[in-house]
């Protein structure tokens, strides 16, 4: 087997591990996109207006949740608003 078959070969077994999706049609692809641009747009504006939990807080957070360690939700600091 070549190396050409062989990629080939790779290729359709990953085509064969994905899920299959329902045909999108052009209407509903942009209804999606519309909603995904929104929301991204609502997150960029939670950003800027300070409401985010800091990456280094959310690792200690789950270091603390794989030790089995007791911890608070992690929230907003609300002093940042």
């Amino acid at each position: 087997m070549d190396d050409r078959s062989r990629a080939a070969t790779v290729k359709n077994e990953l085509r064969r591990k994905e899920p299959s999706r329902p045909l999108e049609t052009p209407d509903a692809k942009a209804q999606r996109l519309e909603r995904e641009r929104a929301m991204i747009e609502e997150a960029r504006r939670d950003i800027r207006k300070g409401r985010y939990i800091p990456d280094h807080e959310v690792d200690a957070w789950l270091d603390r949740l794989v030790n089995d360690e007791p911890l608070p939700i992690p929230g907003i600091d609300r002093s940042r608003l």
